[in-house]
């Protein structure tokens, strides 16, 4: 690990590849030696691992929170210094919301809530403020936070959350079908998951019909 944390900097992308093809103990040593990183290294290489994370590798998922959490440090240190700026709003919320959807992988569940909401906030913030461009992003967290709820059992909250996701997508996508018409169909298909959740076994049914 000693050696690992001299040279992470340089190895890190082949050290990536490697683990996503290994079930060694590589992912965990991987994590540890991160872990263990000056901050501002940990932020510039959680940069360039990132792209790494866009799926679900299991064994990589400590390594992934990590990776996630310090981008989600390196955007709150922006946001301090320009709180007002949109771009700055903006990546926080993006950062948030990677980092939720990590921890939900992790299985940390409750953490994943907590963080989603930060994301969610952020994003109806931006949304009423320029609804034409910040909307849908609204949605897509709305959507993500009602899976949260789900996974914490709040499925009352998750129906909410999911109907609110799925007005907005249906009136982007009536206004723009070739753009949202597919969002659409997905929450859809999620809306019917939380109202059977909730028991409304006929209305998701319904729900479910007009999402395929």
């Amino acid at each position: 690990e000693g050696a690992l944390l001299k040279q992470y900097s340089h190895c890190a992308t082949d050290l990536i590849s490697v683990c996503m093809e290994t079930t060694s103990p590589l992912p965990q040593v991987a994590a540890a030696a991160f872990n263990r990183l000056a901050p501002n290294s940990q932020q510039q290489i959680a940069g360039v691992l990132s792209p790494y994370f866009e799926f679900d590798y299991f064994h990589l998922s400590t390594l992934d929170v990590l990776v996630r959490d310090a981008l989600v440090k390196s955007a709150e240190r922006k946001h301090t210094r320009h709180p007002d700026r949109i771009d700055a709003n903006e990546s926080l919320a993006n950062a948030n919301g990677n980092l939720s959807v990590s921890l939900s992988r992790a299985g940390d569940f409750s953490k994943a809530l907590s963080v989603g909401r930060v994301s969610l906030d952020i994003r109806e913030r931006l949304a009423r403020a320029k609804p034409e461009r910040f909307e849908a992003y609204w949605a897509m967290s709305l959507s993500n936070y009602a899976n949260r709820l789900s996974e914490n059992g709040k499925t009352e909250d998750a129906l909410t959350h999911g109907k609110q996701a799925l007005e907005i997508y249906e009136r982007l996508a009536r206004a723009k079908p070739e753009r949202f018409e597919a969002d659409w169909a997905t929450s859809l298909g999620n809306y019917a998951n939380y109202l059977s959740e909730n028991g409304k076994t006929e209305d998701a049914l319904t729900h479910g019909k007009q999402a395929l």
